[in-house]
């Protein structure tokens, strides 16, 4: 907003509109600055996307199961992404690791899976792995996340990684 004068004027990457002639409306999950004279969009603006990384760190054995909890839900959100960031390769064709993101809900007893990814082979260190495509992808006030390994055969080390959630606000 750029006041001058007695004259209230919108400027938005360089176009101008009088104030008057401004409206701001939400369209499909988009914030849009529209200027009523010229019926066009002067800017739009996207939800709010925040990302949430969480240490973790190696097993200290191939055959290691474990489930951690990673993130509580003060509001409510919709995960658009998990993935890991290794300190080191890891993933084989056989005993390899499976690492889930899991809704405990309110009450710590919740199994909704909300993503799952089976190393069945390499990925490199320090390179961000999603771990697939989110389901179930709401989160509601006071839920718990947690990320979970898992084996096949014999397993394997998962080495200290970051885990990243990738959030939007919900309205």
């Amino acid at each position: 907003l750029h006041l001058t004068a007695s004259t209230p004027k919108v400027e938005l990457e360089g176009t101008e509109a009088d104030a008057k002639d401004i409206s701001i409306r939400e369209n499909a999950g988009k914030i849009e600055v529209y200027d009523e004279d010229a019926t066009a969009v002067l800017l739009s603006l996207y939800p709010f996307y925040y990302t949430v990384g969480v240490r973790i760190p190696a097993d200290s054995s191939a055959s290691d199961t474990w489930e951690r909890a990673v993130f509580y839900a003060r509001k409510d959100v919709t995960v658009i992404d998990a993935g890991i960031v290794p300190d080191a390769s890891f993933g084989q064709a056989t005993d390899y690791a499976i690492l889930e993101v899991q809704n405990k809900g309110t009450d710590g007893t919740g199994t909704t899976s909300l993503v799952s990814k089976s190393f069945s082979s390499a990925v490199s260190a320090y390179d961000y792995t999603s771990l697939g495509t989110i389901s179930n992808a709401s989160v509601s006030e006071g839920e718990v996340l947690t990320f979970k390994k898992t084996v096949n055969e014999s397993g394997e080390i998962v080495p200290a990684s970051l885990l990243v959630l990738v959030l939007e606000r919900s309205a």
